[in-house]
């Protein structure tokens, strides 16, 4: 039963697409996996950090980005 209501908890399925993101080999599905968690759940940090990597962008860019990912993650953990 805890297993069924873990699986209705968007930020407990969001967590599980972002631990298969990162095991994914390859990486559009990396990618896909990383955007469906994030839609689960905008907040979620692991996701965050993986949306970081891919992204094209200057290094200024990605620091502010993972600089929002570690705020995200201070307000969530506390």
């Amino acid at each position: 039963m805890a297993q069924a209501v873990k699986q209705n908890d968007p930020k407990w399925r969001a967590q599980e697409s972002a631990y298969a993101a990162m095991e994914a080999e390859d990486p559009f599905e990396a990618l896909r996996l990383a955007q469906e968690a994030r839609k689960l759940d905008p907040d979620c940090t692991d996701v965050l950090r993986l949306m970081v990597w891919p992204a094209p962008t200057e290094l200024d860019n990605r620091i502010w980005l993972m600089r929002e990912a570690v705020e995200k993650a201070e307000r969530n953990l506390g």
